[in-house]
């Protein structure tokens, strides 16, 4: 403990009913997004949205009310940069895990992997991160930052088309460790200046309550990547009239060749989802600076 800095405190406190109109909300969403396609009737989902999507406004009155108290000051998206990354951090949060569960899903039931070896296939996206992690950190004081965010995910757009591409059943896997290869270069540009720009221009007394937020916003991005990748894959499998098929009973791969094929089609639809968040991320970097980063204290609008 000798070593722990001691840093001033906040008067905010934990408010278990916002706790659960925030937690409650971002599941109703989920579970929206998620069930959507076996629910009975269109309205069902539509409803658990709506609910969800009212508690999580009732949590942001809440914390609107709590002024100065408040775990999660809406002052903090008054900053453009903060909130632009933000949303960025919830594209990229939901296009890297609806990637990942897609090609989980073919590896395993395209070339009979275990959900180790696929992981393994993978890991090319992980070990190229930690390679550029030296040099990114140096660059992004140095580079400008709306063309080096752009240009990080029009990479890691080039990289999911090369996996959405190669997903038939005669495709070699070594396709999936190269596109994730890709991938792994532009996520390396985008995550750790993502979470400098945060907090960069942010006062000192609100980075602890905007690096919680950022990082947040990150999970929550996985957990909607994850609802609306299995939506895709459901409605798809619902319209190709493969649902029911025995052939996709279990986890092992597909012996039947027609059944392979068309799964593969199914998989190669649901790759929308990851392509559209990182266009929309494109997009939302082009309204980062367009000048090098500086840090400031300051709470630039």
């Amino acid at each position: 403990m000798l070593l722990v800095p001691a840093l001033p405190r906040s008067r905010a406190r934990l408010s278990p009913w916002q706790i659960a109109l925030y937690a409650c909300g971002l599941a109703l969403v989920v579970l929206a997004l998620q069930n959507a396609t076996s629910m009975h009737s269109p309205w069902q989902p539509a409803a658990l949205a709506l609910a969800g999507l009212a508690l999580l406004a009732g949590f942001a009155l809440a914390q609107r009310a709590d002024g100065g108290l408040a775990l999660l000051p809406l002052s903090l998206f008054q900053i453009r940069r903060f909130s632009l990354s933000t949303i960025c951090v919830i594209l990229v949060s939901i296009a890297v895990n609806s990637t990942f569960l897609a090609v989980m899903y073919y590896l395993e039931r395209m070339h009979g992997d275990s959900p180790f070896i696929g992981a393994l296939r993978t890991v090319t996206m992980a070990g190229t991160t930690v390679l550029l992690a030296r040099f990114v950190g140096t660059v992004m004081h140095q580079w400008k930052t709306a063309p080096m965010m752009a240009g990080a995910f029009l990479i890691a757009m080039l990289g999911t088309l090369t996996l959405a591409y190669v997903m038939n059943p005669s495709a070699a896997v070594v396709w999936i460790t190269l596109g994730y290869l890709v991938v792994g270069i532009g996520a390396s540009f985008f995550f750790s200046p993502l979470a400098y720009s945060s907090t960069s221009n942010v006062a000192s007394g609100l980075q602890g309550a905007a690096s919680g937020a950022f990082n947040t916003a990150r999970i929550i991005g996985s957990a909607l990547g994850n609802a609306l990748i299995s939506a895709a894959i459901s409605w798809k499998l619902a319209a190709s009239g493969l649902i029911s098929n025995p052939a996709l009973n279990g986890s092992l791969a597909i012996g039947d060749a027609s059944v392979a094929e068309q799964y593969a089609s199914v998989l190669r639809f649901s790759m929308i989802v990851p392509l559209a968040a990182l266009a929309v991320a494109l997009v939302a970097a082009l309204f980062f600076s367009w000048s090098a980063p500086r840090e400031s204290t300051s709470t630039e609008k």
